[in-house]
């Protein structure tokens, strides 16, 4: 449970540092590893968060609680591929 607390904040703390983390999983992967002090070595990355519970906490700081949203152009981007996944999974 310590460690889901830990990325919770992390991840926060990046979303409010850094706007740019908003709109890029990627660049808020690597500044909340950063954060948490990973340097990305292979044996860093054993023991590390996993990407997908620093990217699930993004969405439920963005999509559920209106948190620290993406810009406009980035949001509308997501909610159409979103549509088209739908789309073809549906």
């Amino acid at each position: 449970m310590k460690n889901i607390i830990l990325i919770k904040d992390a991840v926060r703390e990046v979303l409010e540092e850094c706007p740019k983390s908003r709109n890029s999983d990627k660049l808020l992967i690597l500044l909340v590893f950063k954060k948490l002090g990973f340097e990305m070595f292979i044996d860093d990355i054993k023991n590390s968060p996993s990407f997908e519970s620093i990217t699930r906490w993004r969405r439920k700081f963005q999509n559920t609680m209106g948190y620290c949203t993406p810009e406009e152009d980035i949001d509308a981007l997501r909610n159409r591929r979103e549509l088209e996944y739908r789309e073809v999974f549906a």
